[in-house]
């Protein structure tokens, strides 16, 4: 997730941190974090924190641990699994400036082929495949790893302004509200993210992944992302609105948006015509009302929930609980 700041606004997502999401019985899954951290450093840090809005830390490296404690405790009301997920988290700098890349996160395997797996030939997230296959398909290794960027919280990217680690909203409108961006990037790691090559348009291995897997190209000839050519796949991700996510999932909430969805019930995926992007395809477009969790910039407005879970769905996370 990279840093756009609209100039006034306040990031609310009352519906997620105000009171646990409502969710079926069955819903939730085991977290093992894995501290990734160097000493005093990260999660580590011994500098002053002051406690606010639902985070009780006094440090900063504890503060920064409760809240990527409570995303993953978010998560674990919508999706279900019964194998244990292991999440390594650090935070280090992360270079760049035009603009700020606040966090970055995916699955620290892929896997396919295995008991349980809905599509053939097909890779799957750590986390999602080990829930499809009903064991842990790699004992012992991380199933996905999120960093963010320790920048954000010295004076050299936002001044004196940062990481604002409280739980039930942002306290200033200046900071960057972390909860937001920890749940966007764990939603990475969990299997929003896509092996096709960005240089070449490839598949990693020639074979398919689950979220390539639901993306078509509007008008093209062929139009599933799988059955172009490489340089086909490489046109659609720089086709704009014409790169869309189809699946049964993504159409039951299209209600919910007011722009960036289509009349066939799919949802406009993140192509940007002025050239290719790292965050081409593994994002929705910022053409959707109201923006979206999955975006590829944090905004300091409402974020909605549901269109990502709904992603999450089609991906092979099962259907989701009642959630605003």
């Amino acid at each position: 997730m990279s840093g756009a700041r609209p100039c006034c606004a306040v990031l609310l997502l009352a519906t997620v941190v105000g009171g646990f999401l409502p969710g079926r019985a069955e819903a939730g899954f085991t977290v093992e974090v894995v501290n990734l951290d160097g000493p005093g450093e990260g999660l580590n840090s011994n500098a002053a924190w002051t406690p606010r809005s639902g985070n009780a830390a006094t440090t900063l490296g504890a503060a920064r641990l409760n809240a990527v404690e409570f995303a993953l405790q978010v998560w674990s009301q919508q999706l279900d699994s019964d194998v244990p997920i292991r999440v390594g988290v650090s935070f280090d700098p992360i270079s760049g400036s035009s603009p700020i890349t606040l966090g970055i996160g995916g699955p620290d395997g892929l896997f396919r082929d295995f008991a349980g797996a809905p599509r053939a030939g097909t890779w799957y997230a750590s986390a999602l495949a080990d829930k499809l296959a009903g064991m842990d398909l790699d004992p012992g290794e991380l199933d996905l790893h999120v960093q963010f960027n320790s920048n954000v919280d010295g004076p050299g990217v936002l001044g004196n302004d940062g990481f604002d680690y409280g739980l039930g909203d942002l306290g200033s409108p200046s900071d960057v509200w972390f909860l937001p961006v920890a749940l966007h990037e764990i939603a990475h790691g969990l299997g929003f993210v896509t092996a096709v090559s960005r240089a070449s348009g490839a598949k990693l291995l020639g074979y398919d992944d689950a979220l390539m897997a639901h993306l078509v190209r509007f008008g093209a000839t062929p139009a599933a992302f799988p059955d172009m050519s490489n340089g086909q796949r490489l046109a659609a991700m720089t086709s704009g609105p014409e790169l869309q996510w189809s699946g049964s999932g993504i159409a039951t909430v299209i209600g919910t948006l007011t722009a960036g969805w289509t009349p066939a019930g799919n949802v406009e995926m993140y192509a940007p015509t002025t050239g290719i992007s790292g965050s081409a395809m593994t994002h929705f477009s910022t053409t959707l009302a109201p923006p979206q969790l999955m975006g590829p910039y944090y905004l300091e407005g409402d974020l909605e929930f549901r269109v990502t879970r709904a992603a999450l769905w089609d991906l092979g996370w099962g259907e989701p609980a009642a959630c605003n």
